[in-house]
């Protein structure tokens, strides 16, 4: 299979990588330092920089499986959230997702396969304390998932969205215990699976961790 992904530079998009070894790999990231693998096609940029949006799709056009990981955090209180921050993370998480997604849509559409998995967030389905600008994001890519995948099932497009519970990398460390969090290594196996089924496919798969314990 080639894959491309998205935020490959980022904590779950490098276990994704490793997960995928064999596979041919296009990794987009914002750091070249920061790939976990050093062989392969890298985009590099953020996707604020329409070129880097534009490079993205422009791969798609060979790609099997297209994984979306790029996301920006918001941990704190919506009062002190301030502006150019509410438009970064509606724009990252949501209006570029939308943009780059419009015309990666349309390619695989137009010869009947592909694959676009997106991580999304449990922030996606139920709202968390301090979190509100990201949940509105995570939300909001879930209506439009929910609402393309009707159209892109009738061509042989299969959209999966992940809701992941707090992971055991950055985000979450804030709230303590990140050890009894979602392992990344276990849920890039898991995402592997879930690309490579023929005669089904999860629309929408809810991961929770087995343990709701914090520190004590």
């Amino acid at each position: 299979m080639k894959i491309l992904i998205t935020g490959a530079t980022g904590s779950l998009g490098g276990k994704l990588v490793k997960a995928f070894e064999g596979h041919n790999l296009i990794l987009h990231g914002r750091d070249l330092n920061k790939f976990p693998i050093s062989e392969g096609k890298k985009i590099i940029g953020d996707l604020r920089n329409k070129e880097v949006i534009e490079e993205i799709i422009k791969e798609c056009k060979n790609v099997d499986v297209f994984i979306n990981t790029a996301a920006l955090f918001q941990h704190s209180l919506l009062e002190e959230v301030s502006y150019n921050e509410v438009v970064d993370i509606i724009n990252i998480n949501v209006t570029l997702q939308i943009i780059m997604l419009k015309d990666i849509i349309k390619i695989f559409k137009d010869r009947r396969h592909g694959t676009i998995l997106n991580m999304n967030s449990v922030a996606g389905i139920m709202g968390n304390k301090m979190e509100a600008v990201y949940c509105a994001s995570k939300y909001g890519m879930k209506g439009f998932l929910d609402s393309v995948r009707y159209d892109c099932i009738q061509c042989g497009v299969k959209i999966i969205d992940v809701f992941s519970g707090a992971m055991n990398d950055g985000m979450a460390v804030h709230r303590g215990g990140a050890e009894k969090f979602i392992d990344q290594t276990e849920l890039a196996k898991l995402i592997v699976t879930l690309v490579q089924t023929k005669s089904f496919f999860p629309s929408r798969i809810d991961i929770h961790r087995a343990i709701y314990e914090y520190n004590k």
